[in-house]
């Protein structure tokens, strides 16, 4: 006889030991990949929804919410739409802008200027439709007014390059 029964029963009880002590490793370090997994697709999702309606360079909505949200109010019978506009604005020679100064400063002058646009008309629906237009659903009285004050701000943004707006309604 190589082992006693009692010597025996202890290897037993020590190979069971870590048995246990290798499974638990296992559980938790499976537990911790999922959770961290599970964090990760959270914040993936959180970021696909605030993309999905927001632009990324200006931080205002994009046309994906425009499209979504304005049919939702013209459909609104309480709404009298002979109220409202629909204005367009477009930034002349934000191209040469662009060229000057790099991409980098013409994000942060687009940024500038969404914000602007979105502050003058903070009630209405504003939107970057792409590069250097915007898009905006608004009420019609005092839009003329407002339009001016974001054409005086991108008129007098820099010197160098001699920029416009031009808008539609």
């Amino acid at each position: 006889v190589l082992f006693r029964s009692d010597e025996g029963d202890r290897i037993n009880y020590f190979c069971y030991w870590i048995f246990i002590v290798m499974i638990s490793f296992s559980l938790y370090h499976q537990r911790r990949a999922e959770a961290a997994k599970a964090e990760s697709l959270e914040l993936i999702s959180g970021h696909l929804e605030r993309i999905a309606i927001e632009d990324e360079i200006t931080g205002i909505r994009n046309m994906n919410y425009f499209i979504n949200t304005v049919p939702e109010i013209l459909q609104d019978e309480s709404v009298n739409l002979e109220e409202k506009i629909f204005l367009f604005l477009d930034i002349e020679h934000f191209k040469t802008y662009n060229d000057q100064y790099g991409f980098e400063q013409g994000c942060i002058f687009l940024r500038d200027v969404a914000h602007k646009v979105a502050d003058v008309f903070s009630e209405a629906i504003v939107a970057r439709q792409s590069d250097d237009h915007f898009l905006i659903f608004a009420d019609r009285e005092g839009a003329l007014k407002r339009v001016d004050e974001i054409r005086s701000f991108v008129r007098d943004y820099q010197s160098e390059v001699y920029m416009g707006l031009k808008a539609g309604g």
